[in-house]
């Protein structure tokens, strides 16, 4: 028996039932590459905390371990707001996932895609709502 042709009108029109899910790949130069500078900064700012790492007069520089916790805390924003997933809900909406958030935007929204300039490996789309940076996978 043929399908009821009732059910195919969305998908006619370009509206699916199910996202098409495209997850992102990653090698693993540029995830050792992503994890050590955070690995090192938190480790750092833990050290100069605790006063484990002391200058020659006893004294705890516990300043230093503010700088470490910065860059540190703006390692792991980056790191953790990067998306690894992509779902696309037909022609209305892709929704971008990072592990802190969701971001979802139409394709009527999206300006443009171009690398990143200042950083190899990633491209940075912009739309009208914002700007989203992806790794760039091959």
């Amino acid at each position: 028996m043929n399908p009821s042709p009732i059910n195919d009108y969305g998908e006619k029109r370009g509206v699916m039932s199910q996202a098409k899910t495209y997850t992102l790949y990653l090698s693993w130069w540029p995830k050792i590459t992503s994890f050590v500078p955070v690995g090192i900064f938190t480790l750092a700012a833990i050290l100069f905390f605790s006063g484990v790492l002391q200058n020659a007069k006893g004294e705890p520089p516990q300043f230093i371990g503010f700088f470490f916790l910065l860059g540190a805390t703006w390692f792991w924003y980056f790191v953790s707001s990067t998306p690894y997933k992509i779902k696309v809900y037909g022609n209305f909406e892709i929704e971008f996932i990072s592990f802190i958030r969701r971001r979802r935007v139409s394709p009527v929204d999206i300006v443009s895609i171009k690398p990143y300039g200042s950083q190899f490996g990633f491209l940075l789309v912009k739309t009208n709502r914002g700007k989203i940076k992806l790794i760039q996978t091959y």
